[in-house]
C-alpha cells in the first residue's frame, strides 16, 4: 500500500507526462486539463500493470 510519498511520486510522474504531452503537441495554451487527464490515465494504466500508449 502506498503512503503519502507514493502519492507525491505519482503526482510528479503525472506532471512530467502532462508536460511531455504539452511539448509534443507544440505547447498549445488552454489545454492543461486535457493534458493532465491524459497523463493521469497513462499513470493509472502503468500502476495497474497495463500500458495505454495508443498501441492496439
Amino acid at each position: 500500500m502506498r503512503g503519502q510519498d507514493g502519492s507525491g511520486e505519482r503526482e510528479q510522474r503525472i506532471r512530467e507526462l502532462a508536460h511531455h504531452i504539452w511539448e509534443a503537441e507544440g505547447c498549445p495554451s488552454g489545454q492543461e486539463q486535457r493534458h493532465w487527464y491524459a497523463a493521469t490515465r497513462l499513470v493509472e494504466a502503468e500502476d495497474s500493470g497495463g500500458h495505454e500508449d495508443g498501441a492496439a
